[in-house]
């Protein structure tokens, strides 16, 4: 929750604390859920609390009862602390880092590779405790013989699933609230009355809900556009450029409709990526109107200063060295070269290539454009039609991914931001500081 001041944490999956009366274990949503055990009866005063009687800002569940523990270590309330007293961790549980290829075991200090582990499919029974890899995860059997796993992204489409889903809820939001205080978008005011009725009906009956195939688009208008607007003309996806004229898709274009795919963007925009100006990151403000290249992609900038980008996945440079230097070493040779941010020697008629540390960390996407012109070396992935390269990087946006032995990618599932989202957060955070909340 954006204005909790101290969000909920996430215990790790399968770790066990105990009390007198009650034994939980982490699920794999990071919820401990609790059964009770003998015990002793006893009266306890739920007035009188002690630190460290749960863990901070963790959850637990026992039956319908959701107990969450304050930044002190103490029970949020009487009734919880009455039913659990404490609940302290078991030194002989299970512990992970779930970011890792590894499980790490502290009973007997060993440490259990990835690649060593039996695989498992969702759905097929397991031995209570022993552990299994599931894809690019890893699992463990708990109680009832139910697999707890990390969820690292092992499919590409994830990611971008997340993206276009954070994007329309962004979108949701915002029309809601612009209609609910009677303040209509800008670009309403361009087209006729009665495709304005058309709009708010379609926004009013609910066209706007999230992966709804009613959301229509804006009709093209006649004469100028809003720069940074998206528009229907026909079956055609148009967007409106910074001089106020539409550039149309020459085809009929599908899926999501406040969206552009990679086709779209390509049939509009038909400059070289040189002559276009360049940004750093998809959260960077940009003009509205304009279009950018941005590490790999072509992006345009919508009306509200957020970049709309292809989805291309961008080559690590620096990653894609180091594959291309133990490739190289050992082959004939006649003379010194380099190759990109290779350093090539050649010793007895035979390369020693070693990459040069951080060469790629500090070169724009323009620059690693002109260094590779005239190699073989991609600099772009796209997972709709090819695979990546094993033990390469990948930047997709903010996500970082990594290509495995056996050409599939593993990559992080963050959200991210947009401009007009990052702004919304900070001003939503100034507030909270401004307020001493």
């Amino acid at each position: 929750m954006l204005y909790a001041v101290h969000p909920h944490a996430l215990c790790k999956p399968t770790q066990v604390v105990k009390g007198p009366c009650h034994e939980c274990i982490c699920r794999e949503d990071g919820l401990f859920v609790c059964h009770a055990v003998p015990c002793p009866l006893s009266v306890v005063n739920p007035r009188k609390s002690s630190k460290d009687e749960c863990q901070p800002h963790v959850t637990y569940k026992y039956e319908e009862l959701l107990c969450t523990c304050n930044y002190e270590g103490r029970w949020g309330s009487f009734n919880c602390r009455e039913t659990f007293r404490y609940l302290r961790s078991d030194n002989k549980s299970v512990k992970r880092d779930l970011k890792s290829d590894y499980i790490y075991i502290f009973s007997n200090q060993h440490e259990i590779d990835h690649n060593d582990l039996p695989e498992i499919q969702d759905g097929e029974s397991c031995v209570q405790g022993k552990v299994y890899k599931m894809l690019c995860n890893t699992c463990q059997c708990g109680e009832r013989n139910k697999l707890m796993c990390t969820k690292m992204s092992c499919f590409e489409n994830t990611i971008q699933t997340a993206l276009r889903q954070a994007k329309e809820e962004s979108d949701k939001k915002e029309n809601k609230e612009k209609l609910n205080n009677g303040v209509l978008p800008k670009a309403l005011r361009q087209v006729k009355d009665d495709e304005k009725k058309k709009v708010i009906k379609g926004v009013n009956s609910g066209a706007l809900r999230k992966g709804s195939s009613k959301k229509k688009l804006l009709t093209l208008p006649k004469g100028k556009c809003v720069p940074g607007m998206i528009y229907s003309s026909g079956c055609k996806k148009c967007f409106c450029d910074d001089k106020e004229k539409a550039k149309c898709t020459r085809s009929c274009s599908g899926e999501l409709p406040n969206r552009f795919s990679d086709k779209d963007i390509s049939e509009m925009e038909t400059r070289s990526v040189i002559d276009l100006p360049e940004l750093p990151h998809m959260g960077a403000k940009c003009d509205p109107g304009k279009s950018y290249y941005v590490v790999c992609n072509i992006c345009f900038c919508s009306h509200k200063h957020d970049l709309i980008c292809t989805m291309k996945y961008c080559i690590d440079l620096d990653s894609a060295t180091n594959v291309q230097s133990k490739e190289l070493t050992g082959r004939p040779c006649k003379k010194d070269f380099k190759f990109l941010c290779a350093d090539c020697k050649c010793v007895n008629n035979q390369n020693q290539c070693k990459p040069i540390p951080n060469c790629g960390n500090h070169m724009s996407g323009k620059q690693l454009l002109s260094s590779a012109a005239g190699t073989n070396m991609k600099l772009t992935l796209d997972i709709q039609k090819e695979k990546c390269k094993p033990n390469v990087s990948y930047k997709f946006h903010c996500n970082e991914c990594h290509c495995q032995p056996d050409g599939s990618l593993r990559c992080t599932q963050k959200i991210c931001l947009t401009y007009s989202q990052a702004k919304d957060l900070q001003d939503r955070e100034t507030y909270l500081d401004k307020h001493g909340l």
